[in-house]
């Protein structure tokens, strides 16, 4: 079960290392979800079973990791 775990996990952390590289090369609106999953080395098929709406989830997974992240930093801040 931990092995299905990691790999889940790992695979979701490709998908969103892969988003951010895109849209650090070409902005946010102007790459397709098409070019995922050849990033990171997967099938699009992953990409949609952790991220059934696309885009749009990987985009708000990173935004929801950020302001986690943020938060950890303000409240270790004070």
């Amino acid at each position: 079960m931990k092995k299905f775990s990691r790999d889940k996990e790992s695979k979701i952390k490709a998908i969103i290392d892969a988003t951010i590289e895109l849209i650090n090369e070409k902005g946010p609106a102007s790459f397709s979800v098409n070019e995922i999953p050849d990033r990171a080395g997967l099938s699009i098929g992953t990409v949609y079973r952790y991220f059934p709406r696309g885009k749009d989830d990987i985009i708000a997974e990173i935004l929801r990791k950020n302001i986690a992240e943020f938060i950890k930093l303000i409240e270790n801040s004070t």
